[in-house]
């Protein structure tokens, strides 16, 4: 008995049986948490090994944290491969987050999505331009250029991205308690890293203005040996090795710096349900299904 051909009658039957899709929020996760992880080894090997050399400034204290800056420095070729890693996938994120905002923004404020991925390109590019010229004394020109637009571009779109989060959730008239547990642990999240970054983000141009205005030095040539003892000397002593004001500015950059690359991350919450798809038809393309 031949076997009859039946037309298609649902959706389902022209769809691929065995469906080829990757979780783009993974692959994102994936790429965005190498940075972070890969700072904080570079900062442990860089105290273990070069902390004299890292900690150096003119003012002749002592530094228990090297700077980012620093820390680049000493390991530029491990931190331009990383660089390069890193701009790769912010680029990706970029390019999903204007597909994002185009279809969740309103017409009238659509333009604002180019700003926040243009601070995104900016910022991918500011770090290559950082890693391969790590090498450059902090006051030149060009490391200073490179670190204005680096922290601009990442606060642009740390609060620019942040606040049209809120917006989309009251336009769309849902609070984020009636979020469901993923989004609302997103949203949290996001909160949570924005207040770190603003708080610590404003504390270290604080200190950076102290270590280079007033920033203590270590003068023992001025006493002379019946003096070294003194209460003024021994003052001078503990404020020049206890209060280190490069150091306490050095904190506050790291935790700034990796509560940005960490909201980067949160991008996996956003795109939880973006896939790579391939059909036999349509090729590879992008696609998003609805959560069971």
């Amino acid at each position: 008995m031949e076997q009859e051909m039946l037309l298609p009658s649902t959706i389902k039957d022209l769809s691929n049986p065995n469906p080829f899709r990757i979780s783009m929020a993974r692959i994102l996760l994936l790429g965005l948490s190498v940075t972070p992880i890969a700072l904080a080894l570079f900062l442990v090997g860089t105290i273990i090994t070069d902390l004299d050399a890292s900690t150096y400034t003119e003012c002749e204290a002592f530094n228990v944290i090297p700077s980012v800056s620093s820390v680049a420095k000493s390991n530029q070729v491990g931190w331009i491969i990383i660089s390069w890693w890193s701009a790769a996938f912010i680029l990706l994120t970029a390019f999903l987050y204007k597909r994002l905002y185009r279809r969740i923004l309103p017409r009238t404020v659509r333009s604002l999505s180019q700003i926040l991925t243009g601070s995104l390109i900016l910022h991918s590019f500011s770090i290559l331009v950082w890693a391969h010229f790590a090498h450059i004394n902090g006051t030149h020109p060009l490391h200073v250029i490179t670190v204005i637009l680096l922290w601009s571009s990442a606060c642009i779109f740390l609060g620019g991205s942040f606040a049209i989060h809120k917006y989309h959730f009251s336009a769309g008239r849902i609070s984020p308690k009636d979020l469901d547990n993923d989004s609302q642990y997103s949203y949290l999240l996001k909160r949570k890293l924005v207040f770190t970054f603003v708080g610590t983000f404003t504390f270290m141009w604080v200190w950076y203005l102290l270590h280079m205005e007033f920033c203590p030095t270590l003068e023992h040539d001025k006493y002379s040996r019946s003096q070294q003892y003194s209460i003024r000397v021994i003052f001078n002593l503990f404020r020049c090795y206890l209060f280190s004001v490069y150091s306490i500015f050095a904190i506050f950059e790291f935790v700034a710096f990796w509560s940005f690359l960490c909201y980067l991350c949160t991008a996996y919450f956003d795109f939880y349900n973006v896939y790579i798809c391939h059909d036999k038809r349509l090729g590879y393309y992008l696609s998003e299904f609805e959560t069971q």
